[in-house]
């Protein structure tokens, strides 16, 4: 998981780059969304594909893989919110960066509990 460190940066740095256009620069949110959904895309395949052994790493992977489908969501609900002028929709995809955010924080510290039991 630690060889997903650098797409989870990236995708930090679009949500932050959508962020600070405030919604008011169209172009500039749709492209951030698309170049980001083309790497995720690529990396959910991968991820999907890792098989974990134990229990408590498949709990923890599941929640991963949710929480990128929940950012992918909220991607969608920006993209609906910007074409329907609807800043509920927006509002909507701005909580799903937040939670993504969250749910990796998540990940991260439950992973290292688990590296520090097998110590």
């Amino acid at each position: 998981m630690q060889r997903w460190a650098p797409l989870q940066g990236a995708t930090a740095q679009a949500i932050e780059r959508i962020l600070a256009t405030q919604f008011v620069d169209d172009p500039a949110v749709l492209h951030e969304i698309n170049d980001s959904r083309t790497r995720i895309a690529e990396h959910l395949a991968i991820a999907r594909a890792y098989q974990p052994r134990t229990a408590p790493v498949q709990a923890i992977h599941a929640r991963y893989l949710a929480a990128w489908d929940d950012l992918l969501s909220g991607y969608r609900a920006i993209e609906d919110g910007l074409a329907a002028s609807d800043a509920s929709k927006l509002a909507e995809g701005r909580a799903a960066f937040a939670r993504w955010h969250a749910a990796l924080v998540e990940v991260a510290a439950r992973l290292r509990e688990l590296q520090d039991a097998r110590k």
